[in-house]
């Protein structure tokens, strides 16, 4: 991946960031890989850490479960964190936000076409964010999860669980039995005990099939093509959980010093115009909610001015949400839990005789409420036996 060093020296901030992103990357797909049945015996319970980590993920379990989940402490830990550096997670940690930066790379001659023709309107959605967060927020404490369709880290989860990795088991399968039945003999001598650590280190332990893997797969795909709209699109107008780390981070002590681009630097351009968060206003003045500490404006200042630091206290700017658009949201909020539960009414609020549930899920009104639909139960379910589906359950379901 040339884009992790390309003419960037390796004791800058950027570099550091690059690596960091990379490593928390790889043990998220470690993770991942390691939430199956591999016919040894139950997971040990980590490998959800980045749910546990996960503000939006834990604010929406609690206020479903109307009770403080001490299992999600690490993102009360995050949270604190942010309320000291800022909005750092989606800069240095998120996995998704790591793809979408690779992403951007590979196709960057079309997308920085497109991002300059769309980049004077799309900064009229900043507010969207926050308006999703409200949504899912209030679902959540009246008993309509939405998290689960909203939250990178379970659209990520989804996607790679119910297509990509079963996409590239089967991928590697056949290519494999491709070349041992047609390819020459001495390409077999290496193909097959490459096949054989693959499977042994990488590849799942069974073949699997999901239902609605279309679905999970076009909203996943759907996040990635909206960098031909705008470089971290995803990030920028949408993720309700880095409007919650932006509004957390508001009143961080450790921000960028100057807070304005340099009115009398030769390469402001450069500091304004390439950030990734577009997260200098019209008055090039830095909104620091929108800053993920890239650190692309310090490693690229050519007077070494810019940098992160300790600075004083200072009131933040306006939310960008405007009243209308928060009363909007509150309004949104509490109609959709509303229709959803009147939509449920017929069909009970049992799962019915045909219905299955992940093993140790407790009672159906709790599950259907915490659940985020990642996916992860029916990557550890040893027979493929679990599902996802539509309206079988109700709405919730």
């Amino acid at each position: 991946m040339k884009w992790l060093w390309r003419h960037v020296p390796l004791t800058s901030w950027r570099s550091w960031r690059r690596w960091t992103q990379v490593a928390f990357l790889l043990l998220f797909l470690w993770l991942f890989r390691r939430t199956e049945d591999s016919g040894g015996g139950m997971v040990s319970g980590w490998e959800g850490l980045f749910f546990r980590m996960d503000p939006l993920v834990a604010g929406g379990a609690m206020l479903a479960a109307k009770a403080f989940l001490w299992v999600m402490w690490p993102a009360l830990i995050l949270l604190a964190l942010t309320a000291v550096l800022g909005r750092f997670f989606c800069g240095w940690i998120c996995p998704l936000g790591t793809l979408l930066d690779g992403f951007h790379w590979m196709i960057s001659p079309v997308a920085r076409w497109a991002n300059r023709i769309n980049r004077g309107w799309v900064r009229s959605l900043r507010g969207v964010r926050y308006a999703l967060l409200i949504v899912v927020l209030l679902g959540a404490a009246m008993a309509l999860p939405v998290v689960g369709w909203l939250d990178p880290l379970a659209l990520l989860t989804r996607g790679l669980a119910f297509w990509v990795d079963p996409a590239i088991n089967r991928g590697a399968s056949d290519g494999s039995l491709w070349l041992l039945d047609h390819g020459p003999e001495w390409v077999s001598r290496y193909s097959e005990p490459t096949y054989g650590f693959l499977r042994e280190n990488a590849l799942p332990f069974a073949q699997k099939a999901y239902l609605l893997a279309a679905v999970a797969a076009g909203m996943l795909g759907a996040v990635f093509l909206l960098e031909l709209v705008a470089r971290r699109f995803w990030c920028k107008y949408v993720c309700p959980l880095g409007a919650m780390l932006g509004v957390a981070g508001r009143w961080a002590r450790i921000q960028r010093v100057p807070s304005r681009v340099c009115g009398t630097c030769k390469a402001k351009a450069d500091c304004g115009q390439s950030c990734r968060m577009d997260a200098f206003d019209g008055d090039r003045k830095l909104v620091r909610e929108d800053c993920t500490l890239c650190m692309d404006c310090v490693s690229a200042c050519p007077t070494g001015l810019a940098r992160f630091r300790k600075a004083p206290k200072a009131a933040p700017a306006a939310v960008q949400l405007s009243r209308r658009a928060f009363v909007g949201s509150m309004a949104a909020g509490v109609a959709v839990p509303a229709v959803a539960y009147a939509l449920r009414l017929p069909k009970g609020s049992g799962p019915g005789a045909t219905m299955l549930r992940p093993p140790g899920s407790g009672g159906e009104a709790d599950f259907l409420n915490q659940c985020i639909r990642c996916g992860e139960c029916l990557k550890v379910c040893p027979t493929n036996a679990l599902q996802p589906v539509w309206f079988e359950a109700g709405v919730n379901g």
